[in-house]
């Protein structure tokens, strides 16, 4: 698809103008200034008498920030896709191996293969307590 057809210059218009929207929306504005304020590390006092130096330090922090969300996506981007195309290449092992996982899941679920590790309850004595804390409600 060429870049500056119209359907893509309008689907670029309509997600910046949704991510200015949710920018904007009331659960998230609020955390703007605390966000700000721990990006830069400088204290609302130390912004109201730094001047320029202290919005230098802001846009600086902002803009690291940005570029390592940016560099770090696109790389897990990149990662995912190179397993994504090596999955495709082998779609036939990866069905096998699927179908075979899915029959195994089946026979589980009817109750005709019982692995030793599954019987019985085992559970962890902290999610025990986690439990019955719960169920006694103040």
């Amino acid at each position: 698809m060429d870049p500056t057809s119209g359907p893509l210059l309008v689907a670029a218009a309509v997600s910046i103008a949704a991510g200015a929207l949710s920018f904007a929306s009331p659960c998230v504005l609020p955390l703007v200034p605390g966000y700000l304020a721990f990006v830069s590390g400088l204290t609302g006092a130390q912004l109201d008498d730094g001047g320029n130096k202290a919005r230098g330090t802001v846009l600086a922090g902002s803009g690291l920030f940005v570029l390592g969300f940016a560099v770090f996506f696109t790389l897990i981007g990149g990662a995912f896709g190179a397993v994504g195309r090596e999955l495709a290449a082998q779609r036939q092992v990866v069905g096998i191996v699927g179908g075979v996982l899915v029959l195994l899941l089946g026979l589980f679920l009817l109750g005709v293969i019982r692995p030793r590790r599954l019987k019985g309850e085992n559970i962890p004595l902290g999610a025990r307590i986690f439990a019955l804390a719960d169920t006694y409600d103040a």
